[in-house]
């Protein structure tokens, strides 16, 4: 037999193809994935800030060139349109019952705004440079803002004046955010590299650390005992009990981080990257439970307070 016989004397054999094993999901992804992309708005000016009110039906206030524009948190179009600027805002604040709107930006003066109608009540002056960041203080009676004079204003809502100038950084002031332990305890952060807590009864620093670029972002977790802080691409965590102890440091981003959030239980940290790339971090081991990719680089986000709506802003004007 020679060997084509030889070959031919054995049957084939066909190979069993096993089924593809069905993918599993962590509860948690489950709930991530629910999150679908839907553009709300495509503007002409980059998206610097979304903030949700904290007071039901929760609307979302978003940044766009010299406007405000109020979002029902379902809405596709806007409700309300505030054009009472001359020039590009950068950030806004609900008041706790969401009665009160702040926003601030290349202006300099921060005004103050009946959120539902959009009326203006105080124009508070004092910035020399652009205001980046404000921020209510519980019980609503004060409104802290910082700038790119490297100042953090301390005013009187209902007044208009200006109790403290809180003095000790040499750059930009780019993100603030108010201790869930005491109303009176604020933490700045700045492009000078550091985060400061400040105790607004003294006007004073009561603790500062050093994130190592400059600083984009900062977080207060419930309780006040941990801060989260981001610069560059990575994201720090501090003991601020402890006198300011790092925890941990995460590099999970390719490029900046410009933005930090957290959900309405505090279990969860978001940030977003020019990467295009929103990352879901758990509290406990800070490791990232999901990512949320988009199309353009992320400036600013924000978790509604009850959980169902992810806004994201963007730097080609997505929203």
């Amino acid at each position: 037999m020679d060997w084509e016989e030889d070959v031919g004397a054995y049957k084939r054999v066909e190979m069993q193809r096993q089924p593809k094993p069905a993918e599993t999901s962590t509860p948690e992804q489950k709930y991530w994935r629910k999150f679908k992309t839907v553009t709300i708005t495509k503007a002409y000016a980059a998206v610097h800030s979304v903030t949700f009110s904290p007071a039901s039906p929760f609307d979302l206030a978003v940044t766009n060139s010299t406007r405000v524009q109020i979002y029902g948190v379902r809405g596709k179009a806007p409700k309300k349109t505030i054009s009472r600027f001359k020039d590009v805002v950068y950030c806004t604040a609900f008041r706790d019952d969401g009665k009160l709107l702040a926003a601030g930006g290349e202006e300099k003066d921060v005004k103050i705004m009946e959120a539902g109608s959009g009326n203006l009540l105080r124009i508070l002056k004092g910035h020399t440079r652009a205001v980046h960041t404000c921020q209510f203080t519980a019980p609503n009676r004060h409104l802290a803002t910082g700038g790119d004079d490297a100042l953090i204003k301390y005013w009187d809502v209902s007044s208009g004046q200006c109790l403290l100038d809180m003095e000790g950084h040499s750059d930009h002031v780019r993100s603030l955010a108010t201790s869930p332990a005491s109303a009176d305890i604020l933490a700045s952060a700045s492009y000078d590299h550091t985060v400061r807590l400040w105790d607004a009864r003294l006007g004073q620093t009561v603790l500062s650390v050093n994130h190592g670029d400059p600083v984009q972002s900062v977080l207060m977790l419930p309780g006040g005992g941990v801060m989260v802080t981001a610069g560059g691409n990575v994201m720090k965590i501090w003991d601020v009990l402890a006198g300011g102890k790092l925890l941990q440091s995460v590099c999970n981003h390719s490029k900046p981080i410009t933005c930090l959030a957290m959900d309405p239980e505090g279990g969860r940290v978001l940030s977003g990257s020019l990467d295009h790339q929103l990352k879901v971090y758990d509290v406990q081991e800070y490791k990232v439970r999901y990512s949320l990719d988009y199309t353009q680089p992320i400036l600013s986000a924000a978790l509604s307070p009850d959980g169902m709506t992810v806004a994201v802003g963007m730097a080609s004007g997505l929203l």
